[in-house]
């Protein structure tokens, strides 16, 4: 069956042109992909990313680091988080870690966290993928929308990112994962999905926040991983 985002009304009213894509129905464009893609280079754009698998761990600080060190072969500190094998392990507090991870890959993580689950008691494992909704800034004016919600002060723009952690904007509770100073995803209750969405647009509005699809944004991705491998190599 296809699986569907919380944002899938707010998505289709927008205009989007809808696809499918590892069994989910996804926001492909909104007309002009390549367009999207130039308000991302040039702007911010704001895309849904809700088929990303997201799984919970609670429970005792000492199981949950045992099964990230596992998985991982790293540790984790509050409010971090290690990129390894295409998983993304976020730190929400000690007793809280998010796993992130394209929907590809969503099967093959859950089996993992289930068999490393029973070498670590104190350990509660959920599966948030179809409760949390996944919004994405994408773009150099990422850094003012996220300011301007009281999220993220420009003063530390160049503190090292990512890191992950838990704000409250205008009402709404929401895990900000700063991806880097240009890219940012939030996450929220499906049930506060839309209200996000329409807040996003209007804080976004004056730095020509606009929305995109799943397109632009993997395209912007690929082309911000080449210049960050230029910028290793020329440093």
């Amino acid at each position: 069956m296809l699986r569907h985002s919380p944002l899938d009304d707010v998505l289709r009213r927008a205009g989007a042109a809808m696809a499918e894509r590892d069994g989910w129905c996804v926001p492909a464009h909104f007309g002009s992909p390549a367009g999207e893609l130039a308000v991302c280079s040039r702007a911010v754009g704001l895309v849904d990313r809700s088929e990303l698998g997201k799984f919970e761990l609670r429970g005792f600080p000492e199981a949950l680091d045992l099964i990230v060190s596992y998985l991982s072969d790293g540790q984790l500190e509050p409010n971090e988080v290690l990129r390894v094998g295409g998983v993304e392990w976020c730190s929400a507090a000690p007793d809280r870690v998010f796993a992130l991870c394209p929907p590809e890959r969503s099967f093959e993580l859950s089996e993992r966290l289930h068999r490393v689950m029973s070498y670590a008691p104190g350990a509660l494992l959920t599966d948030e993928t179809e409760e949390l909704a996944a919004l994405g800034l994408l773009g150099p004016g990422t850094p003012s929308v996220l300011a301007a919600l009281g999220a993220w002060s420009l003063e530390t723009i160049q503190l090292p990112r990512p890191s992950f952690g838990a704000y409250v904007l205008e009402g709404i509770p929401v895990f900000l994962f700063e991806e880097s100073a240009t890219r940012a995803l939030l996450l929220v209750e499906r049930e506060y999905a839309a209200e996000l969405w329409a807040l996003l647009e209007r804080v976004g509005r004056p730095f020509g926040l606009a929305c995109v699809g799943v397109d632009a944004a993997d395209r912007f991705a690929v082309i911000e991983r080449r210049l960050e491998r230029h910028a290793a190599l020329n440093a």
